[in-house]
């Protein structure tokens, strides 16, 4: 197993304290990382990735997969803090509800024009093009950032491409 991982930073840059979230599991990893106690020290190496909030004029779409919805936070946390006025829909899937992480952050963000939809795909099936189109008034005029596993930006991408979005407009950060 390997004692490195990449995790994705949930902190905002204002925020005083370093924050990563993961899912539990059996890996030696993960079961190192939850053995940790304040006071343990630890190596981070990085920022590694590139999702980050382009300078945009148009409204925004966060389609997120689990736990892909971390790197999300301190960019929703960046658009409140600098009052950003364009529409921005969270579009967030999970399993079931047991699934869900930071619910009650992302319905208390106070952005003007703010939607945040949850879906459970073992209840309801997967996000389809017809459930985009009916949730994103007008999607050509937004850029779309898809964060979770490989599978489901193929299929995210797909979708959006096929309604018409560029790809210029389409940022990913791939889990799988």
């Amino acid at each position: 197993d390997m004692p490195l991982r990449s995790l994705s930073i949930a902190s905002h840059p204002e925020e005083e304290h370093l924050r990563f979230m993961m899912r539990t599991g059996d890996s030696s990893f993960k079961r190192s990382c939850q053995a940790l106690v304040s006071g343990d020290l630890i190596t981070v190496y990085g920022p590694d990735g590139e999702l980050s909030l382009r300078d945009s004029r148009s409204g925004i779409v966060f389609l997120t997969a689990g736990i892909g919805l971390t790197p999300v936070l301190p960019m929703l946390r960046e658009l409140e803090r600098n009052g950003y006025n364009k529409p921005v829909r969270v579009i967030s899937c999970h399993h079931d509800a047991s699934g869900i992480v930071c619910k009650e952050f992302l319905q208390k963000l106070t952005l003007p024009d703010y939607r945040y939809l949850n879906v459970l795909t073992g209840e309801k099936g997967r996000i389809t093009r017809e459930f985009i189109k009916e949730n994103v008034d007008y999607p050509l005029e937004y850029e779309f950032y898809v964060v979770g596993g490989t599978g489901f930006l193929k299929n995210m991408t797909g979708h959006l491409v096929a309604l018409g979005v560029s790809r210029e407009d389409i940022l990913t950060d791939d889990f799988g």
